[in-house]
């Protein structure tokens, strides 16, 4: 998926976030899975919104791997806060 994404061109990308975004609030976690690989990757800024109410719903989600989940969503939110701050100074 990481060479797929890297020949899309601006138009394309901004598509593919937008489905990566749908991805990162799905149900499934081997969908979500791919989709915060690459939002990270990838540096999605645009994921912020869907990844923090992805945070809120993790924090009440009693499956086994939703707190290691939550962990690597907030990582991925500092991350991509960092990459908006870089972007705008």
């Amino acid at each position: 998926m990481h060479a797929m994404y890297q020949k899309f061109d601006a138009e394309e990308r901004s598509m593919a976030n937008q489905v990566l975004i749908e991805w990162a609030l799905s149900d499934s976690e081997k969908v979500r899975f791919d989709a915060l690989v690459l939002i990270n990757d990838f540096h999605i800024v645009s994921a912020i919104p869907a990844l923090r109410e992805l945070a809120i719903r993790l924090e009440s989600t009693n499956t086994p791997g939703a707190p290691y989940e939550l962990k690597k969503v907030e990582r991925i939110i500092r991350n991509l806060d960092e990459q908006a701050k870089k972007n705008h100074a």
